[in-house]
């Protein structure tokens, strides 16, 4: 919490960051995802954007962002790994938002997938799995 005088840190965004695919349905954990991020990250602006076919895309995700005043924006890819998206076109994409936003800083987080936490979550949930699978035989 700020104290009385204190000078406020800058409103700090987060974008998560996913692919994005032409089959209905296929956003729904992503949004429901988001969801969850609002629910911990009270106070901070949280939004979905998609590199390819669904919208918003990352553009307009941090133009809408950057109209609401917000001068930090974190991007966070929700990729189990970092492939040729992540490690060619998104850069390009963050260095060319960056310029149409110079006022706005734009970082971006590590995939989602190379983080341990994440890891060990879709480790447990694959052993849930195998113990389920016996006890259904």
């Amino acid at each position: 919490m700020i104290a009385a005088g204190d000078k406020a840190l800058p409103d700090r965004g987060l974008i998560l960051f996913a692919h994005g695919s032409r089959e209905s349905g296929w956003a729904d954990p992503f949004e429901r995802l988001t969801a969850r991020v609002r629910l911990l990250a009270v106070g901070r602006e949280v939004r979905l954007a998609f590199l390819e076919v669904m919208h918003p895309d990352l553009s307009e995700a941090i133009a809408e962002l950057a109209g609401r005043s917000i001068a930090d924006i974190c991007v966070i890819p929700v990729f189990l790994g970092s492939g040729g998206h992540l490690q060619r076109d998104l850069p390009r994409m963050i260095d060319e938002l960056r310029s149409r936003h110079p006022g706005v800083r734009i970082e971006c987080a590590k995939p989602a997938g190379e983080d341990e936490s994440v890891l060990g979550a879709i480790a447990a949930y694959c052993v849930e799995q195998l113990r389920s699978a016996r006890n259904d035989v």
